[in-house]
């Protein structure tokens, strides 16, 4: 609708008004702030987690953004602490320590491994809402030591150190377990333990604590983060109650129990894919089940799984050998064929022997023999390559039956 001149001009003197108060009442006003005074240099690093690729930062992130706006700035100088810098000064020499996990470690790592240690979950929900308090509460985890003699950050690190020295200790490496926010519950067990050392009874309580869990991964895919986060409460509820790492506790408090069904599928699926001889576990079902017959390396004068290899009962190099002698096919890389044996046995003595031969020699004392064939789940079935597919298959049930009646609740 066509307007005329009148309402024009009464328009405009309208508009002239509006214009007039804003600048009066608002622009010309100083405004309250409540803002920190940031580096040049620190500013692009904010923008760059919270604007990443125009996605929403990631939990780890966002925690290392907030740490970054508030601790370089602290008006305490002994409290001032660039996080970025210092995590990346980890990260190059925890890939230099431990390099079998060099392609694992990076700021998630840290900055979960710090979250853990005030009891909070690495979720953006919950980081979002930290406070100056929770971030005062963070900083002190980085600076504790329970020794005048330890420098600034040293508890922190070292406690974190000994995770991956007991986990590759123990002779597992990423082909089995890279699951990062499980070496950040270990962490916090020796965070809170001073007196825990990387010794031969945390190894085996990790060793079978992480066995259980390889077993239980094959169906119910236990190495998730929601139950990292439920272990690592446990370990803040409960640090005063444990002075060796509490395997059982923390799947008993999720009622993680293996069923009869759970244990057979993992023996029917476990086979040794290593050289003979490698101290390491490469096969998860294999490391599950050796890792559950815990006395053949908890009972005998070397009680330490370090000091253990996956040896076969039957030599590989004797395959053909085996086949002739049973008239067909004989796999044996089967679970069923798999034992543990100390590296001077496993090495120097057994090495390509056949079993039978090697028990009968004076290598082996009859106390010794009978003991391996107890600890290692024997089954009355004679040693004779003859006899080998029906020893694996006899052996095979026998430890489903052993593990089974140990372990099912």
């Amino acid at each position: 609708m066509a307007i005329n001149q009148s309402t024009r001009s009464r328009l405009r003197d309208i508009a002239q008004a509006v214009g007039l108060d804003l600048y009066n009442r608002v622009l010309t006003k100083d405004l309250i702030t409540d803002s920190v005074d940031h580096e040049t240099t620190e500013i692009p690093e904010i923008f760059q987690r919270l604007n990443l690729e125009g996605e929403n930062p990631k939990p780890y992130q966002l925690l290392m953004s907030q740490l970054m706006s508030y601790w370089p700035y602290s008006d305490d100088e002994e409290k001032q602490i660039n996080p970025r810098d210092q995590v990346e000064r980890w990260i190059d020499r925890f890939c230099d320590d431990f390099t079998p996990y060099e392609t694992h470690i990076d700021r998630d790592l840290f900055m979960r491994y710090s979250s853990y240690l005030v009891k909070r979950d690495l979720l953006e929900s919950g980081i979002g809402n930290l406070s100056e308090e929770n971030m005062d509460d963070i900083r002190g985890k980085w600076l504790h030591s329970p020794s005048a003699a330890q420098g600034r950050f040293e508890w922190f690190r070292s406690s974190l150190a000994n995770a991956f020295e007991t986990v590759i200790g123990a002779g597992v490496r990423p082909s089995i377990l890279d699951d990062m926010p499980t070496f950040a519950v270990i962490g916090v067990f020796y965070y809170y333990n001073p007196d825990a050392k990387v010794d031969e009874q945390n190894r085996n309580a990790v060793f079978n604590f992480l066995a259980q869990c390889l077993l239980l991964d094959e169906s119910y895919r236990v190495f998730a983060i929601g139950n990292a986060r439920s272990w690592m409460r446990y370990l803040n509820d409960h640090k005063e109650e444990y002075t060796v790492f509490p395997g059982e506790g923390l799947l008993a408090h999720e009622n993680l129990h293996p069923s009869a069904e759970d244990i057979e599928l993992v023996v029917q699926n476990a086979r040794y894919t290593g050289n003979p001889g490698q101290p390491v576990f490469t096969n998860q079902n294999v490391t599950a089940i050796l890792g559950l017959l815990d006395e053949s390396y908890t009972s005998r004068s070397t009680h330490d799984v370090s000091s253990y290899d996956v040896g076969h009962i039957f030599p590989r190099s004797k395959e053909d050998e085996v086949e002739e002698a049973v008239g067909q096919k004989v796999d044996l890389d089967r679970i069923g064929n798999l034992q543990l044996l100390h590296h001077s046995l496993n090495r120097e003595e057994k090495r390509e022997m056949w079993p039978k031969d090697w028990f009968e020699s004076d290598q082996v004392s009859e106390a010794e023999a009978a003991e391996i064939k107890r600890t290692n789940q024997y089954p009355d079935v004679s040693l004779d390559p003859a006899s080998a597919q029906e020893f694996i298959e006899s052996r095979e049930e026998r430890l489903i039956n052993h593990i089974a009646e140990k372990y099912v609740r």
